[in-house]
């Protein structure tokens, strides 16, 4: 069986003012990414952008509270 690492968000490295966390460094994970990102209420400024050129997609899932994408 492979090993796990199990680990609470706020026990991770945050960056940008403790808003993100770096999910991948702090799990080890290779083969893909995963950041989490904490959003006030009514946030409209994230940066839109695409990785479609790197052939890469992103996944959104909320944690808590909710939105539209």
């Amino acid at each position: 069986m492979a090993d796990a690492t199990c680990k609470r968000l706020d026990e991770m490295e945050a960056t940008f003012r403790g808003s993100m966390r770096k999910v991948r460094a702090e799990l080890g994970l290779t083969s893909f990414g995963v950041q989490t990102i904490d959003l006030p209420p009514d946030w409209d400024r994230h940066p839109w952008h695409d990785h479609a050129e790197e052939g890469q997609e992103e996944m959104y899932i909320a944690l808590e509270g909710g939105g539209v994408l």
